[in-house]
């Protein structure tokens, strides 16, 4: 299960009416909408055009403001902790995302070496075999002789020998070249 289905599953309907007013309230739309009422509110009691309902200094206005933020506070700080939950919840979920990614990375690494040091094995044993193959020739007579670029090295009266002549040979060969 995500975390973002646990989260919504297990949210209550005060929890999902408390987000609903903490998004109202943090809303330009909220915030215009109190200026105009405000400044409705005092125009009408100064001028007095209506009844004049809460004279200069407002004190039903403070009144209605006091019990709004008494009700707005507890309402936004319950909708900041769920959010704080639903916070806690993705970053736990992207932890256990990036160590299983991790893990396959992991592995993945250690297929590739794997394949690139086969790989490797296989070259150096494709260069051995051509190596032996271009080098040791046997001769009518059941003698083998080492080649090397054309020109006879060594004859020998067994492919067992021959093959040893081969390989130092190209060992001598390859230290001679600081391989």
């Amino acid at each position: 299960m995500n975390w973002h289905r646990k989260y919504k599953d297990n949210r209550t309907y005060g929890d999902k009416l408390a987000d609903k007013v903490a998004a109202i309230m943090g809303s330009w739309k909220f915030i215009i909408a109190q200026t105009v009422v405000v400044v409705l509110w005092m125009i009408l009691n100064i001028i007095g055009i209506v009844y004049e309902w809460d004279k200069y200094p407002f004190i039903l206005l403070n009144l209605l403001f006091s019990t709004q933020a008494a009700y707005a506070a507890p309402i936004i700080m319950m909708s900041q902790n769920r959010q704080s939950e639903k916070d806690r919840l993705r970053a736990e979920s992207d932890y256990k995302t990036n160590k299983r990614a991790k893990l396959e990375i992991e592995q993945l690494i250690k297929s590739l070496d794997r394949i690139e040091l086969e790989k490797l094995d296989k070259i150096l044993e494709l260069v051995s075999l051509h190596r032996l193959v271009e080098g040791i020739y046997e001769t009518l007579d059941g003698k083998f002789i080492l080649r090397v670029n054309s020109k006879t090295i060594s004859q020998h009266d067994t492919v067992e020998e021959a093959k040893e002549a081969h390989n130092n040979y190209y060992r001598n060969q390859e230290n001679d070249e600081g391989i």
